[in-house]
């Protein structure tokens, strides 16, 4: 009985730190308030740019609100969201064609 109760003890005492010896804690989680911001959204350039194209005004026009993630033109009805600009620009490949791969 005696020999049981080490064994558990020393189970119990070595499995957390088993556990946590793989984790990484230099490595930084991004919070939500982080991923909103225009420097973190992967070809948040190219979106601007897609925008400005498609919607024939220029770049400085068109304005992110990070608070609630979406684009907007002042002054007129337009204002869509990051996920429906970032669907859209990915399935825009006549425009890539065209507009990215210029030199």
């Amino acid at each position: 009985m005696n020999n049981h109760l080490k064994k558990i003890f020393w189970i119990a005492l070595f499995l957390p730190i088993a556990m946590t010896a793989g984790c990484k804690k230099d490595k930084k989680i991004k919070t939500e308030t982080e991923l909103k911001k225009k420097e973190n959204i992967p070809n948040y350039d190219k979106m601007v740019k897609f925008l400005s194209v498609v919607l024939n005004v220029s770049k400085e026009r068109i304005i992110y609100n990070e608070e609630e993630m979406f684009f907007f033109i002042p002054n007129t009805p337009f204002k869509e969201s990051l996920s429906v600009v970032k669907f859209r620009y990915d399935e825009a490949n006549e425009y890539k064609l065209t507009y990215e791969n210029q030199k």
